[in-house]
């Protein structure tokens, strides 16, 4: 058990606290008219901690800590307080606009600070044993698990006990191998697979058991023989192919050919053009370049530069018209194949008579085979819809069940309150995640002021056991209760009476 005890709030400048101590004790009542002060001592306790009011509310801006009445220097707020009997001082301060922060008199950066308070104690559950309001201004999901964070579900042995025996074995063998989450999609998935499919495959048997009625109750004509000729046929026409092949290989390599002999022919006419050009082509007297007289030397160095080129130009020709005579002669000893497509049409056609006369010979069979395969089909197929049926059946009764125990478990926690922790779809009949307190039979929010504070004090007796933490908690408008069980920690009690704002701080003796 864990024990919170506050000893101390010291506050300056803090809303219209100018200057206020207060020395907690088991039961201290804070008196005073309205406006004097009073849940601004709550407020400065959670403020200290983390910045927020009772409800969790930041005070930020609008909600500010800071005076609007009175000059001021700075906002300070200090609580001393213990944690199973260690004491520790937490200080909170607004300078100039900015937050400060420390620890036992030693300032600290706000990092430090929120991971010192957050090692303390969880600060969802202080605030809800805090403040009887606090747990219910939470979202509903909120609100659900963290009641639920300490209650232990019923074991899946206790809630197959409570299911008929059935759907108790079923679930119990599956539940061996997948838990409930799983098992649950994999049989929606396979439910609606197996619901679409068993659609088809009652539409398959009734076209098959239309197409075997409508059959030829007999057929002529020798199978053996038909597949010998087919045979036959399915080998002429392989050769027929072949020969195709073989054909088309031939005509391209000589579309290749003379593709290749008409380009050597071209290029050697540019060649034998060329070597006339050059050889008509006087050697003139003068430089092209510079315009000098060439004298005897430069002239016959000219000549025999031309030569050369001759020559070379001339073997190149020859070179040309050496490859141009040979691919003639590979041209030669190569003759176009004609191929007819229409060669083969007769055996096509046959073969397409005997497949048909075949197809119609064994139609009743084959039907017949089909059928049988179909209807097997049909029946597995609805064997595995209705097994999902079954199962997910199970797993709504299972979870209606454990919803049912889980709330009858919840419930025993409480007094005067009930837990609503589920809640039915009408569409399906499902138990979904839901949370409301409801106090005689009157939902949380429908409370008067004094009803919902005594239901928030039966709910923190609750988390307090449950969690086996004991904090101090901050009762405000006490004065609309008429009688309420004392907390198991400190009481902070704020009344409102009085014809004058100073607020009255005393120890009350049990």
């Amino acid at each position: 058990m864990t024990t919170i005890q506050f000893a101390r709030l010291q506050l300056r400048n803090f809303k219209s606290h100018k200057a206020l101590s207060v020395n907690f004790a088991p039961i201290l009542r804070i008196t005073g008219t309205n406006g004097a002060g009073k849940s601004t001592i709550g407020e400065a306790i959670t403020w200290v901690l983390y910045g927020v009011d009772p409800l969790g509310n930041t005070l930020t801006k609008q909600l500010s800590p800071e005076p609007l009445t009175y000059d001021y220097d700075r906002v300070e707020a200090h609580l001393e307080l213990s944690v199973d009997g260690k004491p520790i001082l937490l200080s909170r301060y607004i300078e100039k606009g900015t937050m400060k922060y420390a620890i036992n008199e030693t300032p600290k950066q706000a990092t430090a600070f929120k991971e010192l308070t957050e090692s303390l104690f969880d600060k969802s559950l202080f605030l809800s044993l805090f403040s009887p309001g606090y747990f219910f201004s939470q979202k509903w999901e909120d609100q659900r698990a963290q009641l639920l964070r300490y209650v232990t579900a019923p074991a899946q042995k206790e809630v197959l006990a409570e299911l008929p025996k059935p759907q108790a074995d079923k679930l119990a063998e599956l539940l061996k191998k997948k838990n409930l989450d799983d098992l649950k999609a994999t049989h929606a998935d396979n439910k609606n697979r197996q619901d679409k499919a068993l659609i088809a495959a009652k539409e398959r048997v009734r076209t098959l058991k239309e197409q075997l009625a409508e059959a030829p109750e007999e057929a002529s004509g020798d199978q053996a023989q038909y597949e010998a000729e087919l045979a036959e046929i399915d080998a002429k026409l392989a050769a027929s192919d072949e020969r195709r092949r073989q054909a088309g290989e031939v005509n391209r390599k000589i579309a290749r050919l003379q593709s290749e002999r008409e380009g050597y022919k071209a290029r050697a006419n540019d060649a034998a053009a060329h070597f006339k050009e050059l050889k008509e082509s006087p050697v003139e007297d003068n430089c092209d370049k510079c315009g000098q007289a060439l004298d005897e030397h430069t002239r016959q160095a000219v000549l025999e530069h031309k030569e050369r080129e001759l020559s070379t130009v001339k073997g190149r020709y020859n070179e040309l018209k050496g490859k141009f005579a040979e691919i003639g002669q590979q041209l030669a000893e190569l003759s176009v194949v004609d191929i007819d497509p229409s060669e083969d049409q007769g055996l096509i056609r046959r073969r397409s008579a005997i497949a048909a006369a075949m197809n119609a010979a064994g139609s009743r069979d084959r039907l017949a085979g089909q059928l049988q395969q179909a209807e097997e089909h049909e029946k597995n197929t609805h064997e595995s819809y209705q097994e999902s049926v079954f199962i997910l059946d199970a797993i709504k009764a299972f979870s209606a069940k454990e919803a049912e125990m889980m709330a009858e478990k919840v419930s025993g926690l409480f007094t005067t309150l009930k837990p609503q922790l589920f809640q039915t779809n009408k569409g399906d009949g499902e138990q979904k995640p839901f949370f409301e307190l409801e106090q005689n039979g009157k939902p949380f929010r429908k409370l008067s002021r004094g009803e919902q504070a005594v239901a928030g004090l039966e709910l923190i007796d609750v988390l307090s056991q449950q969690s086996g933490v004991i904090c101090p908690v901050f009762l405000d408008n006490a004065e609309s209760i008429v009688r309420y069980k004392q907390p198991a920690g400190q009481l902070i009690e704020c009344r409102v009476v009085g014809e004058h704002n100073e607020i009255q701080i005393t120890e009350v003796q049990v």
